[in-house]
């Protein structure tokens, strides 16, 4: 089966991909294929079809493809949406490939093929894509970005682990029911202690070329996005990277009245100074070896 009809198999039916106890990456395709097909006028085959010849005709000159990986409640998503205000950027949100289909037994370009086209239909603005122009992934793994090859661009987005941990555990309570309804608060607790560790600590066994915190994006914002934008080959002028990361910021989207991004705008309070105190003794040693000690 060549790279084609593999991914038309999965585009039409996503829930063929993935097993029955993890529907939500089958479940977001079909509703992407949809919003897609839906935002061009198509049949969802003729969307399909759409979004084949414009990955086989980038992948004759793959463009980059951002890799911002991240254990979640790191900003991704808001850092996406300034990239896409870039121009020729697009923001696809968490892509991951499923554990029912290999690409990797494809030839280079048919792989690069197959996983631009699952980036195009995951686009959260739907709109053909230029050869030239870029895609953004912000998942949680290192997977789609080891089978891209030559063409992917890894940025490991970090922010203290004390709020990852917090965030996550707190702050976010679909994911909970989602990940371990049954957990108590301690175990669930440590359960994302341990989560963020160990995806911290294999992140920086692979000495990633690009590290950038979300901390940089919150004090100096456009530096912070000015050196995305020099990886992605573009060359944006100051003053429209200070327009973009008003305009994004919580505060700008709250005095504009748009929701521009997923950026936090609620009130965060006053975080538990003895449970901070003891996410910092147990986080002590990747809070370090990422800089934050």
């Amino acid at each position: 089966m060549d790279w084609t009809q593999s991914f038309t198999r999965y585009a039409s039916d996503p829930f063929s991909g993935w097993p029955e106890d993890r529907p939500l990456q089958a479940r977001k395709l079909a509703e992407s294929l949809g919003r897609y097909a839906a935002a061009r006028s198509m049949q969802p085959g003729a969307a399909i079809s759409a979004v084949i010849a414009s990955a086989r005709e980038r992948s004759a000159r793959p463009a980059p493809t951002l890799f911002l990986i991240n254990c979640g409640s790191s900003g991704s998503h808001w850092v996406e949406a300034m990239l896409a205000a870039l121009g020729g950027v697009h923001a696809c949100g968490e892509v991951y490939l499923p554990p029912g289909i290999d690409p990797g037994g494809f030839e280079t370009q048919d792989r690069v093929a197959f996983l631009d086209a699952l980036h195009q239909l995951h686009m959260e603005h739907p709109a053909p894509v230029e050869p030239s122009e870029v895609l953004i992934n912000s998942a949680h793994s290192w997977g789609p970005h080891d089978a891209m090859g030559a063409s992917a661009i890894a940025v490991l987005l970090v922010r203290d682990p004390i709020d990852v941990v917090a965030s996550r555990t707190f702050r976010k309570p679909r994911l909970r029911r989602y990940l371990t309804p049954d957990a108590s608060d301690s175990e669930y607790l440590d359960r994302n202690i341990a989560y963020v560790e160990k995806f911290y600590r294999s992140a920086l066994r692979r000495k990633p070329p690009h590290v950038v915190r979300y901390e940089d994006f919150t004090s100096q914002p456009v530096e912070t996005l000015g050196r995305l934008a020099t990886l992605l080959s573009r060359t944006p002028d100051r003053e429209r990277l200070d327009e973009i990361a008003r305009t994004y910021s919580a505060a700008g989207q709250q005095d504009s009245g748009r929701r521009l991004s997923n950026v936090f705008q609620g009130s965060r309070g006053t975080a538990d100074p003895e449970l901070r105190q003891t996410l910092a003794m147990r986080l002590a040693g990747i809070r370090s070896d990422l800089g934050y000690g």
